[in-house]
């Protein structure tokens, strides 16, 4: 009892952890989507949804103008780091945009999550994820993201 006691004390939140390589893992928790999506929406920090919008470098000048011509109307023009490694945010801050506009890259993140989740013995397999939303999708991909051929980076 008393080391339950302890434990109910101790900070041990649900946190989202994103790998080097940009797959995203849960931890210290097994949250219903529900919990999930609360977490994404609300309290996870902008650095972190940053970093569930990413995509191999190489695949930057390939989108960057489909993007700004697809997101501009909104205001989600990405805003690629100066510099960038092997992969690339496409949102650098998120400081300079507007509430309604977070949002929007919330539920973007909140998506890229859960298309990209590291689960063990997951019932779905990241081809079989992204088939799923596709077909609730009722327009087709565009055919630069299309033509990317990294899943993460779609």
């Amino acid at each position: 009892k008393a080391l339950n006691k302890l434990a109910d004390k101790l900070p041990f939140g649900l946190e989202v952890d994103i790998s080097n390589v940009g797959v995203p893992a849960l931890l210290n928790g097994q949250p219903t989507h529900a919990e999930l999506q609360a977490l994404i929406l609300s309290k996870l920090p902008a650095e972190k949804i940053s970093k569930l919008l990413k995509i191999q470098s190489k695949y930057k000048a390939q989108v960057i103008h489909p993007l700004d011509d697809l997101l501009d109307e909104i205001g989600l023009k990405p805003r690629f780091p100066k510099s960038s490694l092997q992969l690339v945010t496409l949102y650098n801050t998120l400081a300079d945009f507007d509430a309604d506009e977070e949002e929007w890259l919330r539920y973007a993140a909140h998506l890229a999550l859960m298309l990209n989740l590291k689960v063990k013995n997951a019932p779905l397999s990241y081809d079989q994820r992204e088939a799923a939303l596709l077909s609730l999708i009722p327009v087709a991909r565009p055919e630069f993201i299309q033509d990317i051929e990294d899943n993460k980076s779609r």
